[in-house]
Order: structure tokens, then C-alpha cells, then sequence
């Protein structure tokens, strides 16, 4: 949340494309180029009373406005784009988030991010709450994403997520960094053993 400039920071620095990032607010963030499936879907991500077009646009919706106020057809059109993008699947975008699965729930999180290609993507426990089928096709949606040259950042208590879909990994322990490990070095053993072992 503080590298998107939601909450303060406790101490340190952010730098996005090397300038300065402190005291810049969600919305000059996002313009930035990042984006964040936050880990709360339902507490933080999602308003699931309200339309699936709605949620995947809100960040954006400066773009759509003219002289004579909101651009609904292109908003559809970019809504509809996004949400094929990470294969979502619903029955309209005017359909209740509510009504859909879990699974599909966290994808509209994914189709907004991937609405203002974002340079860096902060993914914060995606696959929480959602189910095994669910989880295979995100993986393959970072796998993808992350080929095709964005950034991503996967905050994860999974072990089975952190060796699948990371080439760097740093752990953290009571908020400080304890290990940090790339490549071959990267394994379960070592990453646990840092993790419960940290100073």
C-alpha cells in the first residue's frame, strides 16, 4: 500500500523510473505506470454491489470524458477488452460483480491493472480465496504478463507460488529483509529456513 502511495511510509524510499515517488498520491501513481491486485479482494479491490464495467474502469475514467461528459461506448469497449484480456468470464459487464465466482472476481483486479498498462504490477496474495482451477489459470496469466516484459511483484505466504513463479526472491521477517536469493539458489529449503530462521 505505501509503494502505490496509499498509506505513508515508515521509513526509506521509493524511486519509480528513478525519480522520487514520496508524497505521490494512488491516482499520480497508477499514471506512473503501476498498478496492485491488492490482497483483500472484497475488503479492498472490489465494490460487489456494482457493475463489472464499473470496477474494471473507475481508475481510468478520466481518459473516457469529452466535452459533453463520460464516453460510455468506449468505456464498454476498453472494459470489454481488459476483461478478454485476462479471460474473464461473466455474462454482461453490467452483471453485479457479486454474481460471479471467486476465481472471476480476482480477475476483474487484473483486467483494471491491465487497463492502464502498468510498467509494474504489485500482485499481493492473488490467489487467495480462490480455487485450484482458478489459482492454474492466474499463474498462467503472471507467466504471461511477466514474458511479455512487465514487472511484477508477487507478495506471497505460499511457498509453492514463490518457487513456481519467482526469479528473485527476498524474504522478510518481522519487516526487515532477511535473505534474498536468485535463480538456481532459489529453493524451499533455503527460503523456509530464512523465513523461520531470520535474524
Amino acid at each position: 500500500m505505501a509503494l502505490m502511495g496509499a498509506t505513508a511510509l515508515d521509513a526509506g524510499t521509493v524511486e519509480i523510473d528513478g525519480e522520487p515517488a514520496k508524497g505521490l498520491s494512488v491516482a499520480q501513481t497508477i499514471t506512473k505506470g503501476v498498478a496492485l491486485v491488492p490482497e483483500s479482494r472484497r475488503d479492498q479491490g472490489l465494490m460487489l454491489h456494482r457493475p463489472i464495467q464499473e470496477n474494471i474502469s473507475l481508475p481510468y475514467l478520466q481518459r473516457f470524458m469529452g466535452w459533453l461528459g463520460l464516453d460510455t461506448r468506449a468505456e464498454r469497449d476498453q472494459s470489454h477488452a481488459a476483461a478478454a484480456s485476462v479471460q474473464m468470464k461473466y455474462g454482461a459487464l453490467n452483471d453485479e460483480v457479486i454474481t460471479l465466482s471467486g476465481g472471476n472476481q480476482q480477475k476483474i483486479l487484473f483486467a483494471r491493472a491491465a487497463m492502464g498498462a502498468p510498467k509494474l504490477l504489485i500482485a499481493d496474495e492473488p490467489t487467495r480465496g480462490v480455487d485450484v482451477g482458478a489459482k492454474r489459470g492466474i499463474y498462467e496469466l503472471l507467466i504471461q504478463r511477466a514474458s511479455e516484459g512487465l514487472g511484477i511483484l508477487l507478495i506471497s505466504s505460499e511457498i509453492e507460488e514463490i518457487l513456481g513463479l519467482s526469479h528473485r526472491v527476498i524474504v522478510l521477517s518481522r519487516g526487515r529483509k532477511v535473505a534474498e536469493f536468485a535463480g538456481e539458489d532459489i529453493s524451499e529449503n533455503a527460503v523456509m529456513a530464512a523465513a523461520f530462521g531470520g535474524n
